[in-house]
């Protein structure tokens, strides 16, 4: 394989509110199914806001932090398509993280 691996973290909000049980694990399970082979994680974050915030966590082997990066936007912007919730997200307001994975830790 060539590439390096990235550890990639996408935050977006869920302008709703609280998002519904039903479509956490319709989320969750579409980003999994998106994403494959590839390592990582979605989490469901309570805030101190009124709304929720996902969190999605990554592994993917790229050649550059900005293809790791834009690869696991794409990604996420497919399901939320898929799912019938990109509107109920705010997607322009995401936060994007990147880093080598040995730099790991110092994501967010």
């Amino acid at each position: 394989m060539r590439g390096r691996l990235y550890r990639t973290s996408v935050e977006l909000r869920y302008a709703g509110g609280t998002l519904p049980e039903d479509a956490r694990t319709a989320l969750a399970d579409a980003i999994q199914a998106e994403l494959g082979d590839e390592q990582g994680e979605v989490s469901f974050t309570a805030s101190p806001q009124p709304f929720d915030v996902v969190l999605v966590e990554w592994t993917v082997r790229e050649h550059t932090p900005l293809g790791a990066i834009a690869w696991i936007d794409a990604a996420v912007d497919r399901v939320l398509m898929r799912t019938g919730l990109f509107e109920e997200f705010d997607v322009t307001g995401k936060v994007l993280h990147v880093a080598p994975v040995e730099w790991a830790g110092r994501i967010g």
